[in-house]
């Protein structure tokens, strides 16, 4: 903070530093919010700049690529699991709990019950 027998100069300089680092915290805070979108779809890739500028936001930066790195190494890629999905030998089928709706199944599962690929599936 200036001292009480700063110029107008040195408050001016004072007001642009601080602008400066309400800017880079806006602009850290919306990379954080584009990361955690792009979590919410199922991409880890995002890596977020941590510059030490501002403790409490590179701190919560580091987190989320620590936590980015492990969803990358314990999740399942969607393509992975309809694989092993379908080469299940058993009819297996997904249901909604809430609406007891068939939200997937295999090819087997058309098999067994003897409906066509294109057919919705739909049980007494």
């Amino acid at each position: 903070m200036p001292s009480t027998g700063s110029t107008l100069k040195d408050i001016a300089n004072e007001l642009d530093k601080l602008e400066d680092k309400t800017n880079k915290s806006k602009s850290v805070t919306t990379n954080i919010i584009e990361h955690l979108t792009a979590y919410s779809s199922g991409d880890y890739s995002h890596i977020l700049d941590v510059e030490m500028n501002n403790l409490a936001l590179d701190v919560v930066c580091l987190g989320l690529n620590d936590l980015g790195e492990e969803l990358k190494r314990s999740t399942v890629s969607k393509n992975a699991f309809d694989e092993m999905f379908e080469s299940l030998n058993s009819p297996f089928l997904i249901v909604d709990a809430a609406t007891l709706n068939i939200t997937k199944h295999n090819s087997n599962a058309l098999t067994y019950f003897e409906y066509e690929k294109d057919t919705t599936l739909i049980f007494p």
